[in-house]
């Protein structure tokens, strides 16, 4: 077929990649601050600006089932326990 320099043939969002990426895994160009992975229960893989944890999560839930107990999770805007 005939295709026009330098082109490709699928439209992207810019930023992004038209794969689906493996699970655990960080797509290469992400928005500022976020951690897009889709992750396992219970971890935290990414560390996030302003204190938000935006990891694939269903309006607004948190999708991790964190052992009970205390966690620190520590933020560009400083320490926040959790006890759950």
């Amino acid at each position: 077929e005939t295709t026009t320099a330098v082109t490709r043939p699928e439209t992207t969002t810019a930023g992004t990649r038209p794969e689906t990426p493996t699970a655990g895994t960080r797509p290469e160009t992400t928005t500022a601050g976020t951690s897009p992975e889709t992750t396992t229960a219970g971890t935290r893989p990414a560390t996030t600006t302003a204190g938000t944890s935006p990891e694939t999560t269903t309006a607004g839930t948190r999708p991790e089932a964190p052992t009970a107990g205390t966690r620190t999770e520590t933020t560009t805007e400083g320490t926040r326990q959790e006890t759950t």
